[in-house]
This record gives C-alpha cells, structure tokens and sequence, in this order.
C-alpha cells in the first residue's frame, strides 16, 4: 500500500473488486466513516491475539493499564460472515457507537478509529497489547486481578487527556521506523 495507490470513493457507494477496491474491507470501512463523522482513520486486523479476543465468551476484561484505555469505549459486532452485504454497515456503526474508540467484530478481528492515524494506531497497539496480555494470564488458569469500576474510569479518563494531545510525541517515532524499514509508502 503506498499513498499513490490509494483512490477516493464515495462512503456510500456499493463497490467491489471491479472498482480496484476490496470489498469486504471497504463495506466495513465505509460503515465507520460513514457513520462516524470524527473518525479519519479505522484500522483493522485479523492479529493472533485479536481473533482469540473476538471469539472470547467474556470479552476484553479490564485486566492491564491497556485495556483501560477501552473501558466503556469498546463496542461488540456479532459475526454474520464475510463483512461484503452493504446493507451490514448500520449494524456496524451502531455496534462501534458515538463514542467508542475500538470494536470488536466477533470471531473476525479488531478494529480502532481516531480523528488520525496516530489515534487509530495507538489505541490498536494498546488494544493487541491488551489482548496478548488477558488471553496469557488466562492460559495459566489464574484468573487474574480485575481493577475496580472506580480506577478504570479514572484511568479511562486519563487516557483521554493523553490521547487529546500528552501523547503525540511518540507518532514521530513510529514514522522514523516505518521510514527505516520501507519509505515507499509515501509514494
């Protein structure tokens, strides 16, 4: 994927491969935008972790400082197949919500959104950090330390101070290695 290859295309349209677009990825991805006028960017994947997650009975339990940052933030999309029936995109959006920052799409993977790429990429760095770290706790039968209502939302609460700018100083960073290891996205 480089910057050039990228192609403008209306969130309402119903496109698919013949239009150069993916379109279970642009079904999902349209349905976010579409539905959420303060996302720039959503990224989604299909991590190790992130599908173990997704088809976990219990959900992201609030376990670790990262899986924090998505409490109360987080929605559920139950699986209905292959994400390519446009008509998939209301239940999406309402399942991903006003204010959530991450969802989870069941038995299929996770997905995070941010007025900016940074935003988009942090919070899913944090959300795949929180997923290894829940799903490793588990493994060993122990079934950890759930924090309290009150410390969630106040470190929630934190986490959208930093995410309101404290932050920003590591995305230059994640530039510099992604620049380091191939610059050709920016072509």
């Amino acid at each position: 994927m480089t910057a050039s290859s990228l192609i403008k295309v209306p969130c309402d349209a119903d496109l698919d491969e013949r239009s150069h677009v993916n379109r279970p990825g642009f079904t999902l991805h349209s349905a976010i935008l579409g539905g959420r006028p303060d996302v720039n960017c959503a990224i989604h994947i299909h991590s190790r972790a992130g599908l173990a997650l997704s088809a976990h009975s219990r959900g992201l339990r609030m376990l670790s400082q990262n899986s924090l940052r998505f409490y109360k933030r987080l929605g559920y999309h139950d699986y209905q197949g292959i994400v390519e029936d446009s008509s998939e995109r209301e239940q999406i959006a309402t399942a991903l919500g006003a204010g959530n920052i991450a969802l989870i799409l069941r038995n299929h993977g996770l997905v995070t959104v941010g007025q900016s790429t940074r935003d988009a990429f942090e919070r899913l760095r944090d959300l795949i950090i929180a997923c290894e770290m829940q799903l490793t706790l588990e493994a060993t039968g122990d079934p950890g330390v759930e924090v309290s209502e009150e410390l969630c939302a106040r470190v929630a609460q934190q986490y959208v101070r930093h995410d309101s700018g404290r932050g920003a100083a590591d995305w230059p960073a994640w530039v510099r290695l992604m620049d380091s290891i191939d610059a050709s996205y920016r072509k």
